[in-house]
């Protein structure tokens, strides 16, 4: 069960890359931003261009760009059956997903978030429950 709560987050995870994220973006044909490009978008404060936010908007855009590895290796691990400190990447996940709700609550935050941005935060909350059923079993 574990393992296919794992899968079902890896999935919908990876549809996320994919659909669209943002509405009015400037990079699919009918004006979104799908995800792939929605990451290269909360890096943006550590390239050099129009960033225009404060600090900490910046280090909370650069954080939620960073959840991705923590989605990544506690995938990895849990599809691999390594269940030592499941609690911590359970309770990691749940940060991860928390940092991530930054783009809904942020003031100056981009308006019109779409279906692929939900996606991908519903993935790191079930993949988060696959890791605290983990420690369980």
């Amino acid at each position: 069960m574990r393992r296919s709560l794992a899968r079902l987050a890896g999935a919908v995870y990876v549809l996320a890359w994919f659909v669209p994220v943002l509405k009015d973006g400037s990079t699919l044909s009918d004006g979104v931003l799908p995800g792939w490009e929605a990451l290269r978008a909360a890096f943006s404060p550590i390239w050099p261009g129009d960033f225009g936010g404060t600090q900490l908007q910046g280090a909370l855009c650069v954080g939620t760009g960073l959840t991705n590895l923590v989605f990544l290796v506690a995938f990895t691990r849990l599809v691999r059956r390594e269940a030592p400190r499941t609690r911590l990447w359970s309770w990691s996940l749940f940060v991860a997903a928390a940092l991530d709700t930054f783009w809904i609550f942020a003031e100056g935050a981009p308006p019109g978030l779409s279906v692929g941005y939900y996606l991908w935060l519903g993935s790191f909350v079930l993949l988060g429950v696959a890791a605290w059923r983990a420690r369980a079993s």
